[in-house]
């Protein structure tokens, strides 16, 4: 069963793979293009395509969805917004937005729960369940936030001057990436989730930042031609690669699946649907619709 909406064919484009130089890039704004080699995004993951990942799609409605790619849809039985998943685990901020709260997704119980100061937004949980990275805004400002549910403790990894958003945990809960205010716009930082040191050595442009099962490389959003694209950049080479083709649209939100495949949504002026993408190509899998503040992530 496919999500509700279009379902459109494979769309292949007619541009060719791209590898982009990040230190190289034109006056209008486009990044320079090189040739690139296939199977980019396989390179970073070692189960490719063995399992039907589901998707979890929140809103500001009423509840978060599980919204399936094969299989049956169900519903989490729960109110919140900004639900991420990993393994077995899903955290979501509740309603009153001070509080994050942590369910086993097998048994449907509550692992854990915790108001915090301020305001919480987008939590990212490890697949293990021992760390939660979010977002605490407080009328000093915004901070990158690490709670440890398992022995209750939390610690401020980043306190920046500026607005910080969309922090996102490598698998193995040891590598943090997270967008980042600066005079020439925002930018994508990588850091230790120990001590919040930034360990990149090259920050970069872009936002939505997603690690791959690997945890090797980053898929972010990134500026292209008049709108924006899903790019994924090694961490080892910093080179990056173009792996979605907008036409007259904006790709923003990539989620990396353990199986290789990147879900993002592609917005065209009032509508906007979810796609996926893969070493074999992208395609329209669902209309997003009416549905506002989207978050989502692969179980």
């Amino acid at each position: 069963m496919r999500l509700a909406g279009s379902d459109d064919e494979l769309a292949q484009s007619d541009d060719n793979d791209v590898l982009v130089d990040p230190t190289d890039s034109s006056d209008n704004g486009e990044r320079n293009i090189q040739p690139a080699t296939d199977n980019v995004l396989s390179m970073f993951c070692s189960d490719v395509g063995s399992v039907d990942p589901i998707l979890l799609s929140g809103t500001s409605g009423p509840s978060p969805r599980i919204l399936a790619i094969e299989g049956q849809p169900t519903e989490l039985d729960t109110v919140g917004n900004d639900p991420n998943a990993r393994g077995n685990y899903v955290v979501f901020v509740e309603e009153d937005r001070a509080r994050l709260k942590i369910v086993e997704l097998d048994s449907g119980q509550t692992v854990a729960t915790r108001t915090f100061e301020g305001m919480v937004e987008s939590p990212s949980i490890s697949e293990s369940g021992e760390t939660v990275v979010f977002v605490r805004i407080t009328e000093a400002g915004s901070a990158i936030v690490r709670w440890q549910p398992l022995v209750d403790q939390v610690s401020v990894l980043h306190d920046p001057s500026g607005r910080v958003s969309s922090p996102a945990i490598s698998n193995d809960g040891r590598l943090i990436a997270w967008v980042e205010g600066s005079s020439t716009g925002e930018e994508i930082y990588v850091g230790e989730v120990g001590s919040g040191r930034i360990v990149s050595t090259a920050n970069w442009t872009g936002i939505d930042p997603s690690w791959s099962p690997d945890g090797k490389a980053v898929a972010f959003s990134g500026p292209f031609n008049d709108g924006r694209a899903i790019f994924v950049r090694s961490l080892e080479s910093g080179s990056e690669k173009r792996v979605s083709h907008p036409a007259d649209a904006a790709d923003s939100s990539p989620a990396w699946s353990p199986t290789c495949v990147i879900a993002f949504i592609r917005s065209t002026g009032a509508s906007a649907s979810i796609w996926t993408v893969d070493d074999q190509g992208e395609k329209g899998i669902g209309s997003i619709g009416a549905v506002t503040n989207v978050s989502y992530g692969w179980l």
